[in-house]
C-alpha cells in the first residue's frame, strides 16, 4: 500500500481521502470494489489522524486482494506513518 499526504498549513477544511486500486493489479471490478469499500471503512475510523485540511491518496496494490481487514488496517497504519513522517521533514 502507499500513501501520498499532503497536509494542510491552516488547517481549516476536512480531510480529504482519495483511494486508488488500479485494474492492472486487480483485473476484476468486484476486488476493486471490496478493496475501496474496506480502504473507506478503515479511513473513516481514522480520520482523526489524517489532519484536518489535509489530502491524502491511498494506492491500494495487489497484495490487498488476499489480505484480510485487519491486515488492510495495519498496512493503511504503516503507510499512513511513513506518509505523515516524509512530510514533516
Amino acid at each position: 500500500m502507499v500513501v501520498h499526504h499532503l497536509p494542510d498549513q491552516f488547517g481549516t477544511a476536512k480531510p480529504l481521502v482519495g483511494f486508488v486500486v488500479p485494474k492492472r493489479n486487480l483485473p476484476r471490478a468486484v476486488d476493486r470494489n471490496r478493496i475501496k469499500r474496506q480502504l473507506r471503512a478503515l479511513s473513516a475510523g481514522r480520520i482523526q489522524s489524517f489532519g484536518s485540511g489535509s489530502k491524502t491518496v491511498v494506492r491500494a496494490l495487489g497484495k490487498a486482494k488476499t489480505a484480510s481487514y485487519a491486515q488492510l488496517g495495519m498496512a493503511l497504519d504503516q503507510a499512513l506513518a511513513r506518509a505523515q513522517a516524509k512530510g514533516k521533514k
